[in-house]
């Protein structure tokens, strides 16, 4: 076989007794065990990924607009999953005097002060049902979040930029919109 060498080591026992493995070289093993961590950490990752991409779609809705500044419909951003859908808007005078859908909550996103505020990140969870989903920040163009969520007893948690936390309950009751202020 050659000149091959193959090198001992012993792992630490309580007991008098010494384990011995052998392999070629050391660094082989290391490399071994360091691809295989990476490789499920990777898949792990990659599935938790590609589940949370499939559950929320995006689409467009269109708006009718016919306002004196801009002639011609509004499109925004809709992102639909299981039980939810949302879009934001509120930017500029023409998204402000537009008739919206009515959906159930509409959240206000506001600075101490009174500035409007967008890129905030939302939690929405349902205590008493199924539906939990989070809005990224980068979905919240506007200060006005429209959610098409369910009936039922919610948990609502937004962070602004600063990453100062609101946390509010509210109750959806069909055929009623809830305003609701978030102010930081």
């Amino acid at each position: 076989m050659g000149d091959r060498q193959f090198q001992c080591f012993s792992i630490p026992s309580t007991s008098n007794q010494t384990n011995f493995m052998t392999r070629e070289p050391d660094y082989l093993w290391m490399l071994t065990f360091s691809f295989l961590s990476f490789m499920i950490l990777f898949s792990y990752t990659q599935s938790f990924a590609d589940d949370a991409a499939t559950d929320v779609t995006e689409s467009t809705l269109i708006v009718p607009y016919t306002g004196s500044i801009l002639k011609g419909p509004l499109k925004f951003p809709l992102y639909k999953g299981k039980g939810f859908e949302y879009f934001t808007a509120g930017v500029g005078l023409e998204e402000r005097q537009v008739t919206y859908p009515s959906y159930p909550v509409k959240l206000i996103l506001v600075q101490d002060g009174g500035a409007f505020l967008s890129n905030v990140a939302i939690t929405v969870h349902q205590l008493d049902g199924p539906v939990t989903f989070d809005i990224p920040a980068t979905h919240v163009e506007g200060p006005w979040v429209f959610l098409n969520i369910p009936t039922g007893t919610y948990v609502l948690k937004a962070m602004n930029s600063q990453q100062q936390l609101i946390e509010k309950q509210i109750d959806v009751v069909n055929n009623q919109q809830k305003i609701i202020h978030l102010r930081w």
